[in-house]
């Protein structure tokens, strides 16, 4: 073989060079080819695995596409078939109650086996209403708990009287309704779908939740009812005490982070100290202005703010009579054991001490 001179510089190079050393140039038609085909040949691997890709993202968006418009039809099917289909005999009330409700002595998993047990379950149930609210044209009331078991009931109107009824609702109300046990928020049962029940129209099975009467007070199926108890659960100490007659004070202590609250109820309306606000009247004398609010700016420093719920505490602990009141409206709660349940204030076991020192 001879030498002959490169095609892109000049130079003399060997004749059987794929490219020049010099300057790198093809020297022959079958290597620029051979450039030209392999550069086009990876291209078409790679568009190939773009279209792969891209299909299979438009596979799993319409799949996802898919199941959501078959749950909303399954949804929408059990809506409509929801008049007809005969309701499960299980009461709000009594043990269903005991269990999910503040200050239960049932465990968790206690509570998640009654739960698998009653899901899916279809109810037939008045209970009073605490709060609703609107999501588009769908609504949420939540009911009180206390005698029954607290729900989150999920409706969607069926007319125009349906969402009158809705809207026409206060705290307090008792609505009528009938819907699936789906799932479990916050101790309250939440289902849905949901209807309502126009008056008149609820059949026998219907189960409607009322107080008990002043009479049955001291009767033995509720025994310790009327006196104060204490639990815990989650991390948090809790304390209450209940009349009777559905009204409250529910007191939670945390034993690491977050600070002292309390939830009373009174005629059926349920105040929070962080929220709305309820004072404390101890012995008709000692008027304490909403004294479970601990955590705010403008309560004092610290160490005033620990010695104004000492007093406060001590006060309550000693109380005879202890009286809750809130926008015009008030409730005597029971005073007995109150000593014995709500440890000393200085006491290792106070969880409010704990957290008011944090």
């Amino acid at each position: 073989m001879g030498m002959i001179f490169c095609r892109g510089c000049g130079k003399e190079i060997h004749e059987s060079a794929i490219s020049c050393p010099h300057c790198g140039a093809p020297q022959s038609d079958v290597s620029a080819d051979l450039g030209k085909k392999n550069g086009t040949a990876r291209k078409p691997v790679w568009g190939k695995v773009l279209i792969v890709i891209f299909a299979l993202f438009t596979f799993s968006i319409g799949k996802s596409v898919y199941q959501g418009y078959k749950e909303r039809e399954a949804e929408v099917m059990a809506g409509k078939t929801l008049p007809t289909t005969p309701p499960a005999q299980i009461s709000p009330t009594g043990d269903l109650a005991a269990m999910f409700n503040l200050m239960s002595s049932n465990t968790d998993l206690q509570r998640e086996n009654k739960f698998k047990e009653i899901k899916g379950k279809i109810v037939e149930w008045t209970l009073p209403v605490y709060e609703i609210s609107k999501d588009g044209n769908n609504y949420r009331v939540q009911t009180e708990p206390g005698y029954a078991v607290g729900t989150f009931v999920f409706i969607t109107p069926r007319d125009d009287q349906d969402k009158a009824i809705i809207e026409g609702l206060k705290t307090g109300s008792r609505i009528s309704f009938k819907r699936v046990i789906s799932d479990v928020t916050m101790r309250h049962l939440e289902i849905k779908p949901a209807i309502l029940f126009q008056p008149g129209s609820v059949k026998p099975a219907l189960i409607e939740v009322q107080p008990p009467s002043v009479a049955s007070q001291n009767t033995s199926r509720n025994p310790g009812l009327y006196e104060w108890k204490s639990g815990w659960g989650q991390g948090i100490s809790e304390y209450s005490a209940e009349d009777g007659n559905g009204n409250m004070l529910y007191i939670a202590c945390p034993d690491s982070e977050g600070a002292v609250s309390a939830i009373a109820t009174i005629g059926g309306a349920q105040l929070s100290s962080e929220e709305e606000g309820f004072d404390v009247v101890i012995d008709d004398e000692t008027h304490y202005n909403n004294p479970f609010q601990t955590d705010c700016r403008f309560c004092g420093n610290n160490f005033e703010r620990l010695n104004n719920f000492e007093r406060f505490w001590t006060a309550l602990r000693k109380a005879n009579n202890i009286r809750i009141s809130a926008s015009e409206k008030s409730a005597v709660i029971p005073t007995k054991n109150i000593g014995k349940i709500l440890p000393a204030f200085s006491s290792k076991e106070n969880s409010c001490r704990v957290a008011l020192m944090k």
